[in-house]
């Protein structure tokens, strides 16, 4: 997950390490794209893994894992296509102490795409695009502001990632980082129950595992 590697997203696990927020308790993040409507595309078909979900929800899912771990349950609601798919998601996670995460995500609209990490004395905002390299700052309970960064000059897309894959390679140190292979088999549980109670099926949904 490309995103896990961004150095304002290391930068944000550090102030959390240090409590400068207090506990985290609330994660609040977006994701809309105004994405192609034709019925025929990828995007529109169950075959393929169309949906909002694997394509934009993964974003949020992954962040509001990133801060407060893995759910312990989650409530989903969402509103599907013709073809069967989602249109547009909405998820309320409880994790581990009592937090929640509220997620929203849709494929037919474009929205701000911001983020915040609230916590018991302060909070972080993620301005648009919250998982691309942008503007952040972190705030007090009552909303000021402590302190501001802006990290758009740093490498776009996948160049972080790529980095972090060279370093392993060549320290020979393959375990670690900020994406291990158990939390990513974790997310992927998340939305696949998120698809089961919104109503999302796949072709391969109903194929009997290979022995």
């Amino acid at each position: 997950m490309w995103t896990r590697f961004l150095p304002q997203m290391a930068m944000i696990r550090e102030v959390l390490a240090e409590g400068r927020i207090g506990r985290p308790m609330v994660v609040e993040a977006t994701h809309h794209q105004a994405l192609p409507s034709d019925p025929g595309h990828r995007l529109r078909d169950p075959a393929l893994g169309g949906g909002a979900m694997l394509d934009l929800g993964v974003y949020p899912v992954s962040f509001a894992v990133d801060v407060l771990g893995v759910p312990t349950s989650l409530v989903a609601a969402g509103t599907l296509s013709e073809q069967g798919v989602d249109e547009q998601m909405g998820l309320v996670l409880t994790h581990e102490g009592g937090a929640q995460s509220m997620i929203h995500f849709g494929m037919d609209l474009r929205s701000p795409n911001t983020a915040s990490i609230i916590g018991e004395t302060g909070r972080i905002d993620l301005d648009s695009t919250w998982y691309t390299p942008t503007t952040w700052r972190i705030r007090d309970r009552d909303g000021a502001v402590l302190e501001e960064f802006d990290s758009r000059e740093e490498l776009t897309g996948y160049g972080h990632e790529a980095r972090a894959v060279e370093a392993m390679i060549a320290s020979g140190v393959h375990e670690g980082g900020p994406m291990d292979p158990e939390e990513t088999v974790a997310i992927m549980g998340v939305m696949d129950e998120a698809r089961r109670q919104v109503g999302v099926r796949y072709p391969a949904d109903g194929l009997a595992p290979t022995p």
